[in-house]
């Protein structure tokens, strides 16, 4: 897949600013695995800070992750 610019507030997730879609996929589960806090009651992931500016929501189930990223690659 084609490289995209990354918004500013997908960049301090992932720590780059240019990726393919799936390599930012990775790299945020695998910062949402070591940074989210879940919710075993209402089965939902918690949001650190930077989650927060990212999604721009407090809570998020897994299965939303691909839509909620899908602002954050820049068209050019």
């Amino acid at each position: 897949m084609n490289e995209t610019d990354l918004s500013p507030e997908l960049q301090t997730v992932v720590g780059f600013s240019r990726a393919s879609p799936v390599v930012v996929l990775k790299k945020v589960l695998e910062y949402i695995d070591s940074n989210a806090h879940q919710d075993f009651q209402a089965k939902r992931l918690i949001c650190d800070e930077n989650l927060k500016k990212l999604f721009g929501k407090d809570t998020f189930d897994l299965f939303e992750v691909p839509e909620l990223l899908s602002p954050h690659f820049m068209k050019k």
